[in-house]
């Protein structure tokens, strides 16, 4: 899913200040806590041209604010000639990954693959789609737990991303094989290839968001930051909706689609990108490694145990994590309600849902960057979680009226749009509530809070899915997210101490 979707959950090194990702291919890295709030920063941002001037890069008042390297002093800062071109080429590879990305909706797209790799309303459709959440969130959530100290130590971070991006572009290219062999009369090891590779896909978006997260953090000083977020964001966002609404019109039909074109597509995009990031100028780091490390499970309990903050903070992360064992299983209740009216479910309308999701995710992003930065990120991310709350029940009451279904369930997909947003505000919430030294520990911390829920609800979801309906489930799960949005009203807003 990313819009920048999907996305997103990825602590960077201690070294820079580069912010994890709500969507796992969209960057959105704002100000450290550490320095003074700028009130004119969006102002200049949007009033300016999106690229910073050569001048602008190597302003040297400018450029010893960026406090991310060692001894108060920023990592390769010094002027460089190829600091434009660095940025228009991160800009490139965020689109490129965005355009990808929208090819493979995690709500849209891969739900419907598994329903016709399993038959549409069967138990083992159920029980394949419970498996989607848990594999994207464990890719995304445990490589940096291991990695993080090891990319940091590299003296060159831009060739992971060139290895990563390429391995899931090939990764989706073995499934555009796959599908053309065997996509006509799936099978049971083709069911078992395709979740495979989609598990090892997002292991490689795990740890190609931490490289990535990184680089941007040594590349890119801060007040340029949120210039080549709102950049990516706008033409990445526009581009994808506008491609996929061109080739989806033509790769899908009633019943079934060219899915391998899709794949195939989706793979190349990655490639292109993977290439593109080789022309990066980047220095080579100097870091001491023999920095210690410290049984991860440890702190996180000693975190919940002393941060009363970031406890509450938690609560809303594990709540907010239970929405997300239902994203596979929205289009499979709009498709049971028209079979139980005696119309039949068209996959070309997913292209709708595809376009108005990718829609929604750069509209709340928009919106919520304006909202938080003049009235905090707690202001928002009570509004965000109200919404994710509300979805579930949205769809259980369109579900029960299929024609209101059929004329009104595209908003469910416009408000999950919402969903990487509310993770880049809990991120973005975090970098504010603790000092630099800490964002990674309090980073992963909450990467883990988000899928500890998605890892164990979603089996039970697909079991019981089958056995006692979508209401029950759907009621359920909206009442966990309403607990945490109820802490939201709980929690203090860490602003308030920078200013």
């Amino acid at each position: 899913m990313d819009a920048r979707l999907s996305e997103p959950t990825f602590p960077t090194p201690a070294v820079t200040q580069a912010e994890p990702t709500d969507h796992p291919l969209i960057c959105s890295p704002r100000e450290s806590e550490t320095q003074p709030i700028n009130s004119g920063l969006l102002d200049r941002t949007l009033g300016c041209p999106f690229w910073p001037h050569d001048s602008e890069w190597t302003n040297p008042a400018l450029n010893n604010q960026n406090k991310g390297g060692q001894n108060g002093k920023p990592p390769n800062t010094q002027a460089h000639p190829h600091r434009t071109g660095n940025y228009f080429i991160l800009v490139g590879y965020q689109v490129l990954m965005r355009v990808g990305w929208i090819f493979k909706t995690e709500s849209v797209i891969i739900p419907a693959v598994i329903d016709l790799l399993c038959g549409p309303a069967t138990a083992l459709a159920a029980s394949l789609r419970s498996w989607l959440p848990p594999l994207n969130r464990i890719g995304q959530s445990f490589p940096q737990l291991f990695l993080s100290q090891r990319i940091r130590n590299l003296r060159q971070k831009k060739w992971v991303i060139v290895i990563c991006s390429g391995v899931m572009g090939s990764l989706f290219l073995g499934l555009a094989l796959i599908w053309h062999y065997y996509g006509s009369h799936p099978g049971p090891w083709t069911r078992f290839a395709f979740l495979l590779l989609y598990g090892l896909f997002f292991i490689f978006v795990g740890i190609n968001n931490l490289a990535f997260n990184t680089l941007q953090g040594k590349l890119v000083p801060f007040q340029y930051r949120g210039r080549l977020m709102l950049f990516s964001n706008v033409v990445g966002g526009v581009l994808a909706i506008a491609i996929a609404w061109f080739l989806l019109q033509r790769w899908l039909n009633d019943s079934s689609g060219k899915f391998v074109y899709i794949f195939a597509f989706t793979g190349i995009c990655f490639w292109i990108a993977s290439l593109l990031t080789i022309l990066l100028a980047e220095d080579h780091d100097h870091h001491d490694k023999s920095s210690p490390s410290h049984p991860f499970v440890a702190q996180f309990f000693h975190i919940l145990k002393t941060d009363r903050q970031f406890r509450y903070l938690a609560v809303i992360a594990g709540c907010f994590g239970c929405s997300m064992v239902l994203f596979p299983h929205y289009q499979a209740l709009y498709r049971d309600t028209l079979e139980t009216s005696a119309r039949s479910f068209s996959l070309r309308e997913m292209i709708s849902w595809v376009v108005l999701q990718n829609a929604g995710t750069v509209g709340f992003s928009v919106v919520s960057g304006l909202l938080a930065d003049r009235l905090g990120n707690r202001f928002v991310l009570r509004g965000l979680m109200s919404l994710i709350t509300l979805v579930p029940v949205l769809a259980i009451i369109l579900a029960g009226h299929p024609e209101l279904a059929r004329r009104y369930f595209f908003i469910v997909f416009i408000i999950l749009g919402a969903t990487p947003v509310v993770i880049r505000m809990m991120n973005h919430f975090v970098l504010e509530l603790v000092p630099a030294p800490d964002h990674p520990r309090y980073l992963s911390c909450l990467s883990l809070s988000i899928a500890l829920p998605v890892i164990a609800g979603s089996q039970i979801i697909g079991i019981l899915l089958p056995i006692v309906g979508f209401m029950p489930l759907f009621l359920g799960v909206s009442g966990l997210v309403l607990v945490g949005t109820i802490f939201t009203l709980l929690i203090g807003e860490p602003r308030k101490r920078l200013t």
